[in-house]
């Protein structure tokens, strides 16, 4: 995006955190972020405030064989 160096950082199952030069990009990168780490729902900056924060998602384990 915008040749510029953008990068996540995921803190927890829940969290990750958005680094880079503009953060007006980075509602756009974290939509297409979510498409990968559905999860992830709570997204920050360098300096832990909320960017944007989604509805948890239930989390279940399957049993693989």
């Amino acid at each position: 995006m915008d040749n510029q160096p953008y990068s996540v950082q995921i803190i927890n199952r829940h969290t990750a955190r958005f680094t880079g030069k503009d953060d007006n990009n980075f509602s756009a990168l974290i939509e297409a972020f979510r498409f990968y780490a559905e999860p992830i729902d709570t997204f920050i900056d360098l300096n832990d405030k909320i960017i944007k924060q989604y509805p948890p998602q239930k989390l279940f384990q399957l049993e693989l064989r």
